[in-house]
């Protein structure tokens, strides 16, 4: 017997069918949950994401594979779906067991709605829907995935706009640098670019001087 630290270890999540369908999660191999497999009388399943596949099964595939899992008995696995980043974009991927709802029934539930029509519309229609099962149900918070998803990167979207404002920042005041150095260079070969053009040479020849000598200080500029 193994000790508990050594156990396969993942998380559980009760869902509803349609749930995979409705988030988009992608199917990797078997199917998804229908209406009569949360039936007392049907045969007990689950579906298991890609990490738990690989990390626990290998090579050989989980589908039709049985898993012990607590409060639910033996499973028959039905399905492999698409990892999903529970705590954020920059979290890693748990191994996860998911299960027909009437299987883990919990205190709350989160439901995620389809629609085409607005937040306010849809916070109402949602209200009237939950009521008509239960006056007495408490009903929470209403957001959209999109606004989920932008509050997850909140904080390295934050960092990298604060690493380009200081990034064009620096190549500002490196341009107005090489600018001021420029000219000055130029302003002090005033007199030798009048002497050049007085003994024949051609404006290019004197233009070429002045771009060659500017080109080696950003050339150092740039190295150092």
């Amino acid at each position: 017997a193994t000790s508990p630290s050594e156990r396969p270890r993942a998380a559980y999540r009760g869902v509803m069918p349609g749930y995979f369908e409705a988030m988009a999660i992608p199917v990797r191999d078997g199917r998804t949950f229908t209406e009569f497999d949360g039936r007392d009388d049907g045969q007990r399943v689950a579906i298991v994401n890609e990490t738990l596949a690989r990390r626990y099964f290998g090579s050989t595939g989980p589908v039709n594979r049985l898993v012990k899992m607590p409060m639910a008995g033996d499973l028959t696995i039905i399905g492999v779906v698409a990892d999903v980043r529970h705590g954020g974009l920059q979290s890693q991927a748990v191994p996860e067991v998911f299960v027909p709802y009437e299987r883990l029934a919990l205190s709350q539930m989160q439901v995620m709605v389809v629609t085409s029509v607005s937040v306010a519309d849809a916070s109402s229609a949602a209200k009237s829907a939950l009521a008509s099962v239960d006056p007495s149900l408490p009903f929470g918070k209403i957001s959209r995935m999109e606004d989920l998803v932008s509050a997850s990167i909140a904080q390295p979207r934050f960092n990298m706009l604060l690493i380009i404002g200081l990034a064009l920042s620096a190549a500002v005041l490196a341009a107005v640098g090489v600018y001021g150095v420029v000219t000055h260079a130029v302003m002090r070969r005033t007199v030798e670019i009048g002497v050049r053009a007085a003994l024949g040479a051609q404006p290019q020849q004197a233009f070429s001087l002045v771009v060659i000598s500017a080109l080696k200080l950003v050339v150092v500029g740039v190295i150092a």
